[in-house]
C-alpha cells in the first residue's frame, strides 16, 4: 500500500505528532475529570447505591460471559472495517481523481484498526476529532486526498445513524408493545425522546446530503477560495460513497456491527445474572450509541446517566443499574482507551517511520527514477 505525499500535505493540520500531542494533553485529562465528575454526582447524590451489593455483583460475575461480551464488541470492528473498505472502493471507482484505484483499498484488518484508533481518539478528545483523524489516516495510506477520505467517513456516519434509527424504533416497539414495558410509565417518555433525537440527527444528515447533491457546487462559490477545492473533494467523496452496487451489503454490515454491540450489552447483563430482555438490551445499547454523538470524549458522563435512567425505568435497582452500566462501559469506553491507545501508538510509530523512509527516497530520487 503506497503512502500519498499529497495527503500528507493536506493533512498537515492533523499531523501525527500533532494528534499525539493533543490526545495526551492536559485537556484530555480535564475532559476525563469532567465526565467522571458527572458520574460521581450521579453515584453520590442521585442513586441509592450500596457498595456491598456492588462488590458482591463483581465477585459473582460469570467471567466467561463477560469475556464473550468483549469479544463480540471487538468483532463489530471487523464488520465496520469491511463496510468502510467497500465505501472506499465505491469512491475510488467513481472519483474524478485518476490515481485512485479500488484495488488499493487497505485490507479489512487495516480499516478495522483505523476505526479502533479513531474511536480511541474520540474517547479522549472533544468534538469527535477521531473521525477527522481517520480520514487523514486513510488518505495517508492510499492515493486519496484527505477531503475525499473524510467524505467516506461522513458517508459511514450517515449509514450508521440511519441504521441506529431503524433499530432503535424496532427495539422501542418490541419493548413497549411486545414485552409489555409500556406499563413501566417513564420508559415510554424515554423511548419517545431517544427516537426523536435519532430522527432529528438522521434528518439533518439527509438534508446535508440533499443540499450537497442539489446545490453543493453552487454553495462552494460562497466559500473562501482556499476552501472551495477542499469542500468539492469532500462533497464528491461523500456522494460517490453512496453510488456503489454494494450499498445493500454496506447496510447489512452496519446492521451486523450494531447487533454485535447489542449482544455485548446483553451478555454483560447475563454475566451479572440479570434477567435482561433482548429488546431492552437493544434499546439501551442504541441509546448509548446516540449519546456518544455528543461532542465530549466518549460521551463520558452523559452515556452513563442515560443508561442508568433507562435501566431504572425498566425495573432494575439503583445498584444493579449502575453496576451494569459501569461494567458495560468498561468494555465500550475503558477498553477502547486502553487497547485503542496502545494500537494508536504502535500504528503512529510505524506509520511515521514509513513516511519518513518514503520522504527520504523521494529526496534521493526526485524524478521518481
Amino acid at each position: 500500500m503506497r503512502g500519498n505525499s499529497n495527503s500528507r500535505s493536506d493533512g498537515q493540520g492533523l499531523g501525527v505528532a500533532d494528534v499525539v500531542r493533543r490526545v495526551f494533553s492536559f485537556q484530555t485529562i480535564l475532559s476525563a475529570a469532567f465526565g467522571l465528575a458527572i458520574i460521581g454526582f450521579l453515584l453520590w447524590r442521585v442513586l441509592d447505591f450500596e457498595w456491598n451489593e456492588f462488590v458482591e455483583h463483581v465477585k459473582g460475575i460469570n467471567w466467561w460471559l463477560f469475556v464473550l461480551a468483549g469479544v463480540l464488541y471487538y468483532v463489530s470492528f471487523w464488520f465496520r472495517g469491511w463496510r468502510w473498505k467497500l465505501i472506499y472502493s465505491s469512491l475510488a471507482k467513481r472519483s474524478e481523481n485518476p490515481e485512485l484505484d479500488p484495488s488499493e483499498a487497505p485490507p479489512i484488518a487495516t480499516m478495522s484498526t483505523l476505526i479502533l484508533t479513531g474511536w480511541f481518539v474520540n474517547s479522549v478528545m472533544f468534538f469527535r476529532i477521531g473521525d477527522a483523524y481517520r480520514g487523514w489516516a486513510l488518505a495517508d495510506r492510499t492515493s486519496s486526498d484527505t477531503p475525499s477520505a473524510l467524505g467516506t467517513v461522513f458517508a459511514e456516519r450517515v449509514q450508521d445513524m440511519a441504521v441506529v434509527l431503524v433499530l432503535v424504533v424496532i427495539s422501542a416497539v418490541w419493548a413497549l408493545l411486545v414485552d409489555g414495558f409500556a406499563a413501566s410509565g417513564g420508559i415510554v417518555d424515554v423511548a419517545v425522546i431517544v427516537v426523536a433525537v435519532a430522527s432529528v440527527l438522521v434528518l439533518m444528515l439527509l438534508l446535508v446530503l440533499y443540499v450537497m447533491g442539489k446545490a453543493g457546487e453552487s454553495l462552494a462559490r460562497w466559500l473562501p477560495t482556499r476552501f472551495q477545492t477542499h469542500y468539492l473533494k469532500f462533497q464528491h467523496g461523500t456522494l460517490n460513497s453512496f453510488r456503489g452496487r454494494d450499498l445493500p451489503v454496506q447496510i447489512l454490515l452496519g446492521v451486523l456491527g450494531w447487533l454485535m454491540e447489542v449482544l455485548r450489552f446483553y451478555f454483560v447483563a447475563q454475566a451479572m445474572g440479570l434477567d435482561m430482555a433482548m429488546s431492552i438490551a437493544m434499546f439501551a445499547a442504541l441509546a448509548n450509541a446516540i449519546m456518544t454523538t455528543i461532542p465530549v470524549p466518549g460521551g463520558l458522563g452523559f452515556v452513563e446517566t442515560t443508561l442508568v435512567a433507562v435501566l431504572l425505568l425498566v425495573g432494575l435497582s439503583d445498584t444493579d443499574a449502575f453496576t451494569l452500566t459501569l461494567l458495560d462501559r468498561s468494555i465500550s469506553w475503558l477498553s477502547i482507551v486502553g487497547i485503542g491507545g496502545v494500537v494508536f501508538l504502535v500504528m503512529t510509530v510505524r506509520r511515521t517511520a514509513a513516511n519518513n523512509r518514503a520522504i527520504a527516497v523521494e529526496k534521493k530520487n526526485p524524478g521518481g527514477g
